[in-house]
C-alpha cells in the first residue's frame, strides 16, 4: 500500500513516555498488506488505575511518495511513541526500531495509569530511508500505518468511541517530571600552558530523544549545537569560566539548562626529558613577601618575570638568600592573582602567587 509522504506536517508536538522494559510483543502474521494496521486509529480502553497491556500488529509501507516520484522504501525507523498516559509504556519488537520493505512488527503496550480521563492522540516520529540513508526525524501521524490513540476511562465506565476532530488530552508527564539534564567534563581544571583540553559532555533524560543544543561561548567551543564539544584551554586563556548548555526537547518542548565552572591556571610542564622542575614560593597566599626556590634546576641561573592575571607586567624586587632560593617582594603590587614564571635555556615554568 503507497502511502504520500507530507513533509509540511512535521511539527513540534507535546507529550513523551519513557520506554521501558515490558512484555515484547512477537508478530503474529494477521497482517499481509503493506502499510496496514490492525486496529485503525485505536488501541483498547486503559481503565485507570488497572494494569493493561495490548499488542498493534502491523506491516510496514513498501512505497512512498517523494518528491513527486513514487520510491521504494528500504528502511523505516520509529523513533519515538510519544503522549501516551502517564504509566504506560511502550516497546517494539525490533528493539532498534528499524523495519524492512513490507516487513512485519508490532508494538506491545503495557501499565497502569493514573492519568486524566480523556482521549490521547499518540505522538508517533519516524526516519525513513529510501535509498541514501534515514533521515528525519519526522513526525509520523499523517502516516495511516502510525497514527493511532488510546483512551483513558474509570474502571466502571464504557469506552468511548475515537473522535478524530475532538482535543486530544495532554499526557501530565512532562508537566511532572520535566528533562533530567546533567553536565560533566573529563577535566574541570585545566593548564593553559600544557595546552590541555576537556570534553564536554550534556547527558538527557526523560524526553523524547530529540534534542538540541545551545552552549554559552558557543563561537569559542568545537561546536555550538552539538552534546559534546570541546573545550580548549589555549582558546580560552586563564580564568574560570562558567559553560552551560540549554537543551531542548523539540517533542515534549521541555528545556533544561546547567552549569560547570571550568578553571584554566598556568602550571608546571615537564620538559622533553620527562624531569619535572619545581618552583617553590612560600608562603603562599601571602602580603607580599615570598621565597621562591627553584629546585632541582641543572641552570645556574634563570631569568623572573612578573605577570598579572590580564598579563600585564608586575615590577617586584628581589634579593638574594642562598643559591637556588631567592625573596620576592610585590608589596605595592594590588592584593590579587599573579603569574611568576622562570625561564632558562631549556625550560619555562610558571607559578601563581596569591597577595593578600
Amino acid at each position: 500500500m503507497k502511502k504520500i509522504l507530507l513533509l509540511f506536517l512535521i511539527q513540534f508536538a507535546v507529550g513523551f513516555s519513557i520506554s521501558n522494559v515490558n512484555a515484547q510483543c512477537i508478530p503474529d502474521g494477521s497482517i499481509t498488506t503493506p502499510g496496514v494496521i490492525a486496529f485503525p486509529s485505536t488501541v483498547d480502553c486503559i481503565s485507570r488505575g488497572v494494569p493493561f497491556s495490548d499488542e498493534i500488529q502491523f506491516m510496514n509501507f513498501d512505497t512512498i511518495f517523494f518528491n513527486n516520484t513514487w520510491l521504494t522504501l528500504q528502511q523505516l525507523r520509529i523513533d519515538s511513541v510519544n503522549n501516551l498516559p502517564c504509566g504506560i509504556n511502550y516497546q517494539l519488537n525490533n528493539t532498534n526500531g528499524i523495519y524492512q520493505n513490507s516487513e512485519p512488527g508490532c508494538i506491545s503496550l503495557s501499565g497502569t495509569s493514573y492519568d486524566t480521563i480523556g482521549q490521547y492522540k499518540l505522538d508517533v516520529w519516524a526516519s525513513i530511508d529510501v535509498g541514501s540513508g534515514f533521515f528525519g526525524p519526522l513526525q509520523a501521524n499523517n502516516f495511516d500505518l502510525l497514527t493511532f490513540y488510546t483512551r483513558v476511562k474509570y474502571p466502571a465506565s464504557s469506552c468511548p468511541f475515537i473522535d478524530t476532530l475532538a482535543l486530544n488530552t495532554l499526557s501530565a508527564c512532562n508537566s511532572a517530571y520535566g528533562l533530567q539534564l546533567t553536565l560533566t567534563a573529563t577535566n574541570e581544571l585545566l593548564c593553559w600552558n600544557l595546552q590541555e583540553t576537556a570534553i564536554l559532555s550534556a547527558n538527557v533524560g526523560n524526553g523524547s530523544g530529540h534534542y538540541s543544543y545551545l552552549w554559552n561561548y558557543a563561537d569559542s567551543l568545537s561546536c555550538g549545537d552539538c552534546p559534546s564539544p570541546i573545550f580548549d584551554s589555549q582558546i580560552f586563556q586563564t580564568g574560570i569560566f562558567p559553560i552551560s548548555v540549554t537543551v531542548y526537547d523539540s517533542v515534549s518542548t521541555l528545556s533544561e539548562t546547567q552549569t560547570i565552572n571550568i578553571d584554566v591556571n598556568i602550571c608546571g610542564g615537564i620538559n622533553e626529558h620527562g624531569v619535572n622542575y619545581s618552583l617553590v614560593i612560600y608562603p603562599n597566599p601571602g602580603k607580599g613577601v615570598y621565597t621562591v626556590e627553584l629546585i632541582d634546576n641543572p641552570a645556574s641561573d634563570y631569568k623572573l618575570s612578573l605577570k598579572s592575571i590580564s598579563g600585564d607586567e608586575i615590577k617586584f624586587k628581589i634579593s638574594e638568600l642562598s643559591t637556588g632560593k631567592i625573596l620576592l617582594d610585590i608589596i605595592d603590587a594590588a592584593p590579587g592573582i599573579y603569574f611568576l614564571s622562570a625561564e632558562t635555556e631549556e625550560n619555562l615554568f610558571v607559578s601563581k602567587i596569591v597577595k593578600q
